[in-house]
């Protein structure tokens, strides 16, 4: 089995060198104030949405519906906070990435219940995927970090043999329009593109972040989420970017199995100025 590299991305990095580190297969690690600011903010709103001081035991205390309608309210919230967004570039800009170059998604709340019944579409494991199968971006960036503590059978894994392998998938089939299409009409279809089938677990790494701890790893990293039986959600953080002189460069990581047929410009704002990634390739800017 291949090691999965963290590495920690300092102050002083090259962020060209760092993203250049991730296109071949590394992780790295943002340990920070910034990032303990948010978490803790992140925190404030999930525990004043779900009335409890520690949110993750919540399923355990609410019924399947009313967890759902508190899932739906705190993603919004994250969603909205300016507050979160402030320290969200903050932390970005402490690492040295240009801002008038980084174009990305909003920075989401991830819920996974424990428990079968309080999950939902947004809200529930997700099986072994690229990211760069939905986006079309070799050269997107994920960001993900914990709101509290993990255990390996509740966390996110990756397979680090996977990243320069190909595997069978549905990039090729998948559309976001007859996603959206199927939402409207109440029909059943993928959230997301998809291996046919899932790696071994023996191969599969458990990332065992620590609150406070920001990992950025490439889209195409073939990664899952796990939710045990232990009655305790995951709460997490996550997000992805791309940067307007990765594009225009041709950099990324190497395309093993991606047969996406259109990439997603429309998910990426500049952190800017909020104009779309769209126009800015167009246009060269």
């Amino acid at each position: 089995m291949s090691a999965l590299r963290f590495e920690d991305w300092t102050r002083r990095d090259d962020p060209d060198d760092v993203h250049a580190r991730i296109f071949e297969g590394a992780v790295f690690v943002i340990r920070d104030e910034g990032v303990g600011d948010i978490v803790a903010r992140v925190r404030s709103i999930a525990e004043e949405t779900f009335g409890i001081d520690f949110p993750q035991n919540a399923e355990n205390r609410m019924d399947a519906g009313s967890f759902k309608a508190a899932v739906k309210t705190a993603r919004l919230s994250v969603d909205n906070d300016r507050e979160v967004k402030a320290l969200w570039h903050a932390v970005l800009s402490s690492r040295g990435l240009n801002l008038d170059d980084v174009f990305g998604d909003r920075l989401r709340l991830r819920i996974v219940p424990s428990h079968a019944s309080h999950r939902g579409l947004r809200h529930q494991p997700l099986p072994a995927h690229r990211d760069s199968w939905g986006s079309g971006f070799e050269a997107q960036v994920n960001w993900w970090m914990p709101l509290y503590p993990l255990s390996s059978e509740r966390t996110m894994v990756l397979w680090p043999d996977a990243f320069s392998m190909p595997i069978a998938n549905s990039s090729g089939e998948w559309s976001l329009e007859a996603f959206k299409t199927a939402q409207a009409k109440g029909e059943a279809y993928p959230l997301l593109p998809a291996v046919d089938a899932e790696p071994g677990p023996s191969s599969a790494v458990p990332v065992l972040a620590q609150p406070g701890e920001l990992l950025a790893f490439s889209s195409a990293h073939l990664h899952a989420s796990r939710g045990d039986r232990s009655g305790i959600s995951r709460f997490s953080l996550d997000t992805r970017t791309v940067r307007l002189s990765d594009i225009q460069s041709g950099a990324g990581a190497p395309n093993v199995d991606n047969a996406v047929r259109e990439r997603q410009y429309a998910w990426f704002k500049r952190f800017s100025d909020g104009s779309g990634l769209d126009a800015a390739a167009l246009a060269g800017t």
